[in-house]
């Protein structure tokens, strides 16, 4: 996102661009996966800023959770596509990577405590559930 876009957003978004910014770093091990999952919550915020504000503002929650969440929802939702498997069942690289982010997104909203670890777990089961049966 560029310099002038930034300058005019909200607070929330302002936090969550920098959010961004940290979890691209730390999943940079990760190669290009994540810059796959970026670019639709960069859009989102681009689009959507007001919304999604009111939303972060309304729900009283910090915007790292936002974050999380989509990163998270979007991770698995490529994993489980189908695009990214060898054969049924079967992730191929990159969608191994999505797993992965997935998974350390997940463990990111239990230590924020917006998810018990009992739920992401069973997250995690119906994810993989679903990545066994497509393809």
């Amino acid at each position: 996102m560029n310099f002038i876009k930034r300058m005019f957003l909200s607070p929330e978004m302002k936090t969550a661009v920098g959010i961004l910014d940290e979890a691209e770093f730390n999943f940079k091990a990760h190669g290009t996966a994540f810059s796959h999952i970026r670019q639709p919550i960069d859009s989102g915020i681009n689009s959507q800023s007001s919304a999604i504000t009111k939303l972060i503002r309304d729900s009283g929650k910090h915007p790292r959770i936002w974050v999380y969440s989509m990163i998270c929802n979007i991770s698995g939702d490529y994993a489980e596509s189908g695009q990214y498997h060898i054969y049924r069942g079967v992730l191929n690289p990159l969608g191994e990577k999505f797993l992965e982010i997935h998974d350390e997104a997940m463990k990111e909203l239990v230590k924020l405590k917006e998810i018990t670890e009992e739920v992401a777990m069973d997250q995690k089961s119906k994810l993989r559930e679903g990545i066994a049966s497509v393809g």
